[in-house]
């Protein structure tokens, strides 16, 4: 079943720094948006388990860091186990919509 979104969602591929205050070590965001994001991660969240994450933006030295809860999570079909996991933000973030817009211009520029 597709999903009509509400936001865009940008791709990306950035490793998390730490993913409930442990080292985020293998947690990658592979995409986001101003309500939620999709990682890669070795990490099999229960569904509906909260999950922070703190990470920086491409060129920015401020860490950001967010909070969500696990919407869904699939396995991939690779070795040593891994997960895709969508996250829905408690607090929508539009500076990562303003950011991800960003991002697609330098990208199409190149």
């Amino acid at each position: 079943m597709r999903v009509e979104r509400k936001v865009v969602r940008h791709q990306t591929r950035l490793e998390a720094l730490q993913v409930n205050e442990a080292p985020g070590r293998g947690t990658y965001i592979l995409d986001l948006s101003a309500m939620g994001m999709r990682l890669e991660t070795p990490i099999a969240f229960p569904p509906h388990d909260l999950v922070s994450l703190k990470f920086c933006l491409p060129g920015e030295t401020e860490e950001m860091q967010v909070g969500g809860k696990v919407m869904w999570i699939r396995p991939m079909l690779t070795p040593p186990p891994r997960y895709l996991v969508g996250l829905k933000l408690f607090v929508p973030q539009w500076q990562l919509d303003q950011l991800g817009r960003q991002w697609r211009g330098y990208q199409q520029a190149d």
